[in-house]
């Protein structure tokens, strides 16, 4: 009997330490909304998201519309959430994109770029259709060249895309997003309707050149854009030679 009663108690202390699984997140079935699947990273919130696709935190609830989520205050890295792609009165294109512009960011040239090592530059692209306006939700992929020369990595993508150091894919937007960034890599940026983005960086002096292409425009000149970043080293120090001549001073 006293073995009977020890065998509960540990059975019962055992299912209290035994920690619940979360139910995960689920697409809400039955439901006819056009949507687009985003993976949830770390310190995301539908707060945050809801900024990011829908241009306000107070529309958090429109994930629930096709997405059951059992418990909206904590979601799990990992997760995957369907985003309905909701009505907008912007001049937003869901047709057929034609063509992809790089924008400006930084600077005014940004075809060719000059950055200080260790710092992160973040290259924009946008897709318009036959009129002119933003498209949104197209697909865009961004690749590294290798040459004998090459340096630099993808650091970040929009839409959490980095498939690895050298090969991104990202959606355009269909809403404004500000980028915050640290003091030293640069202002916040604004990604615009119809835009897209990742970042680069290297740790070596050198260059980068990156190659984004959206498969889903017919014309391969205007569905590719080529970017080319060349990085310095700011804390260069003039070689022995040409610092004793500097410091050369004649006394006769």
């Amino acid at each position: 009997m006293a073995v009977s009663r020890i065998s509960i108690a540990l059975l019962a202390v055992a299912l209290l330490l035994t920690p619940l699984s979360r139910a995960r997140i689920e697409k809400r079935p039955g439901v006819d909304i056009p949507t687009r699947v985003v993976i949830i990273k770390e310190g995301d919130t539908l707060r945050k998201l809801a900024e990011r696709f829908f241009g306000s935190r107070d529309k958090w609830r429109e994930f629930l519309k096709t997405n059951i989520i059992p418990d909206p205050d904590h979601i799990l890295p990992g997760e995957k959430l369907y985003v309905p792609i909701l009505p907008s009165d912007e001049a937003v294109s869901q047709s057929q994109p034609v063509m992809l512009l790089l924008q400006p960011t930084e600077d005014d040239t940004p075809e060719l770029d000059v950055n200080p090592v260790m710092t992160e530059h973040i290259i924009v692209v946008k897709a318009i259709d036959q009129n002119g306006n933003p498209v949104e939700g197209a697909r865009v992929e961004w690749v590294l060249s290798d040459f004998p020369s090459s340096t630099g990595d993808i650091v970040e993508a929009d839409d959490n895309g980095k498939i690895n150091n050298r090969y991104a894919v990202t959606y355009t937007n269909r809403y404004p997003v500000r980028l915050k960034r640290s003091p030293r890599d640069g202002r916040d940026l604004l990604i615009g309707p119809g835009e897209t983005w990742i970042g680069i960086t290297s740790a070596y002096p050198g260059e980068t050149r990156i190659a984004a292409i959206c498969p889903a425009i017919p014309m391969d000149k205007e569905r590719l854009v080529f970017v080319t970043c060349k990085w310095i080293d700011i804390a260069w120090q003039p070689p022995p030679d040409l610092t004793a001549m500097l410091n050369y001073t004649d006394n006769s």
